[in-house]
């Protein structure tokens, strides 16, 4: 199974480079409404500056500018052992059209160094696409989502998976992917991963619902709490590519 040699070989690295992961609930999040972004320390203790949780949220991309407001916070260290959560809340703004936003998640590592990670959340999607999790990502299971758009049935989609969200990819005529262009997402992305996944690309059903996607998690301790996240793009009859949220979670 290619991919799961290629999520242990990338354990290590990834949970050394990012120590942190999060994912943020309700998914995808209602305009106005309150999303609470719940960050989980990965493979060593972290220290958040703030109760905030978070530095900033930016609208677009990582880069993009910052959104006024925030929640109230205090100038206190929050401190994370490894798998330990802690979950901030925001309220999203009042978007007429789908829109994406970044959290910009800054942190000391145990040895005080900072790091900056950025994790999406996509605000307003009524009529879809939307990434739905049905099973979590467990060691020594399949994890299995299914993507949803009750207006598009029959059209072709491809998902892909990404280990970081940190700076997107800008894809003109489509938009901008919130899954970072990593080895992972070159060969979910290539379809390069038959035996450990399934349905990664296919076409929507009458009801405009795919088949079960699934990837298989290898039963390794080193990949616990390991991030994870999933996209997908829809391509309508039109032949404009319509994008689903990004799905963000950890390994459990």
């Amino acid at each position: 199974m290619r991919l799961s040699i290629m999520l242990v070989l990338f354990a290590g690295v990834c949970c050394v480079g990012q120590q942190v992961a999060a994912k943020t609930t309700p998914d995808p999040a209602m305009g106005g409404g309150v999303v609470t972004l719940t960050i989980q320390a990965t493979s060593g203790t972290v220290h958040l500056p703030s109760s905030q949780g978070y530095t900033s949220v930016r609208q677009g991309s990582p880069t993009g500018p910052i959104v006024p407001g925030g929640s109230f916070w205090l100038p206190v260290i929050v401190t994370l052992a490894p798998c330990m959560t802690y979950a901030p809340t925001w309220i999203a703004p009042a978007v007429l059209l789908p829109e994406t936003f970044w959290f910009e998640v800054m942190y000391f590592d145990a040895n005080w160094i900072q790091h900056t990670e950025f994790f999406p959340v996509t605000v307003n999607v009524v009529a879809g696409p939307v990434l739905n999790e049905f099973f979590p990502a467990q060691r020594g299971a399949w994890w299995q989502l299914a993507l949803g758009a009750p207006l598009m049935p029959g059209s072709p989609y491809v998902a892909a998976i990404s280990f970081t969200t940190n700076t997107g990819i800008a894809a003109p005529g489509i938009g901008f992917i919130a899954l970072d262009n990593d080895l992972l997402f070159q060969l979910s992305l290539a379809n390069a991963l038959p035996t450990a996944s399934t349905n990664m690309q296919g076409i929507l059903g009458m009801g405009g619902a795919s088949a079960p996607i699934t990837i298989f998690i290898p039963q390794v301790p080193q990949l616990a709490c390991m991030p994870l996240h999933m996209q997908a793009a829809v391509m309508g009859a039109s032949g404009t590519v319509f994008l689903t949220q990004c799905h963000d979670t950890w390994i459990l």
